[in-house]
Formats: structure tokens, sequence, C-alpha cells
């Protein structure tokens, strides 16, 4: 849960960190295999193929000088179909997760560098790995926290009872209930959905355009995107279930960062911004 609201970041801090320093590349990626220059074209091409490898690296003399991609392989050495590697095709191995996703969308594969040496490489197929739920869960789990915190902002003292819905009311009054009942600290506020948080703040002036959502249906569909997001994760469901793609999930990543960025960078703005505006809030 967030401290007290004049100071929001403690936990989100905490979490943050978890996010940046402890679930990175390295921990997703796998061994890179790699061939001699001089080595056959086409023997090289079998033995990707059998063993269903796109890339491959390129070494000679035990130095590692580029790449080579099985289907661009025919005839002649390795080192006639030699790629140099550029910078686009490298990422550390101590980089964060949730910040190579949206590098991974429009490719199939990332170079990993570790220290000054390639030897492994970070696939598509490698983001159904648990790392990376955990990464982009953690996301999610950061939006909701900095949505609370804003609700808390702009609904001072449980103001959002006089906005919110009688029946999503009456079900965050039952959890309140069943979480005192555990002898959990915890107050209504904490015991609002998602979508509970994404309304009340989608009702509060300038809420959409400070942070530069385009509209209020685009602002929602970001939030219920996030949503959707969570729910598949927390479910063990596949993360690019319901006709969506591995594109479009970077692009929500991308989006979350963003938004929490914001939030992060403008905290005691948005304090001064925001502070009590839901009692204004629009129908």
């Amino acid at each position: 849960m967030l401290a007290h609201k004049s100071a929001p970041m403690l936990s989100a801090k905490d979490l943050r960190a978890l996010l940046d320093d402890t679930l990175l590349v390295r921990h997703i990626s796998v061994r890179l295999a790699t061939f001699d220059a001089d080595d056959s074209a086409d023997a090289v091409r079998a033995t990707m193929q059998a063993d269903n490898f796109d890339s491959a690296a390129i070494r000679s003399g035990g130095v590692i000088l580029g790449y080579i991609l099985r289907d661009r392989l025919s005839g002649g050495l390795c080192k006639d179909h030699l790629i140099t590697f550029g910078r686009s095709d490298i990422v550390s191995s101590n980089t964060p997760l949730v910040e190579v996703l949206p590098f991974l969308a429009d490719r199939k594969f990332l170079f990993v560098l570790n220290r000054i040496e390639i030897k492994e490489i970070v696939t598509l197929s490698d983001l159904q790995k648990s790392p990376v739920r955990m990464a982009l869960f953690g996301t999610v789990t950061l939006l909701e926290m900095y949505m609370l915190w804003m609700v808390r902002i702009c609904y001072p003292d449980d103001a959002f009872t006089k906005i919110l819905p009688v029946k999503r009311l009456d079900l965050a009054h039952k959890l309140l209930a069943i979480r005192k009942h555990k002898n959990e600290e915890i107050d209504l506020a904490d015991c609002l959905q998602m979508c509970d948080k994404r309304d009340l703040l989608l009702k509060v002036p300038h809420f959409v355009e400070h942070f530069e959502l385009e509209s209020e249906g685009e602002a929602k569909r970001f939030f219920e995107e996030s949503e959707d997001l969570r729910n598949n994760l927390a479910h063990a469901q596949d993360i690019t279930a319901k006709d969506t793609s591995w594109t479009d999930v970077a692009a929500l990543c991308s989006r979350m960062g963003a938004f929490l960025r914001q939030v992060e960078d403008g905290a005691p703005d948005l304090m001064r911004l925001f502070q009590g505006k839901g009692n204004v809030a629009r129908d």
C-alpha cells in the first residue's frame, strides 16, 4: 500500500526498484549458437533448420564478427553472408525487461551483450517466460497503486462515495468488511477495483488533458487494456490472448511507462493541481 498521501512514493519506489534492478534481460536470454566464418553456409543452414535457429553468430579466431540469418544462407561460406551488428541489434544483459519489450515487438530477436561479449540472444519466444510475466504484472500493479494515490488526492475523505454508483460502492463496502474481519489495516479506497479508480479519475476535470491521453475514450481504453493484461497475467493465461499481439502488449507497456513517469516526476505538482478536484467531478 502507498504511504500517506503527502508522501506517495515510498513503497512504489520499492516496486519500481524491483522492476528496474531485479527483472533483467539476462533472466530470459539463452546461449547464442555460433559457427566459424569458414563453415559451409549450406551445412550451417541445415544445422540451424534442425535446431530451429533463425539466427546465429559468426566467429573467426574466437572473436565474434557478426551474425547470419538462416533464410539468407545459400551457397558459399558463412562469412559470405555475414551481417555486422548494428546498435539496434544489441541490448545489455542488465537492461530491465520492461524497457526491452518495445524493441522486441518490432523484431524477432536481440543479441545480448554481457560486459564486452555477445554470447546470448533473446527472442520473441522468450517473452512467455515467468520473469516477463512478473515484470508486466509489476508494471500494472504500479499503475494501479498510482491510480489509488490519485483517487485519494482527487477525492479526499472518501468524497468518491458521492460519485461512485451504488452497486460499485456496495461492493467496496462488502470487501472492506471482509478485510476488517481479517484484521487488515485498510480503508474504503483500498477496496475500490481498478475499474472504479479508472472511472473516478476520468471524471476529474483536466485529468485526461494533463496526462496527454488524447481523449476520454482513449484514456478509458488505456486503463481497460491495462486491466485486461493484469487479469490475463493473474490467471496464468497467454499474455497475448484475445487477438492481441506482442506489438500490442509492448505498445501498452510503453504507454503505462509514460504514465508512470509523469506521475513519478510530477508528484508535487499533481497534488497541487488535483487536490480535491474530484469534488467538482463531471457527471
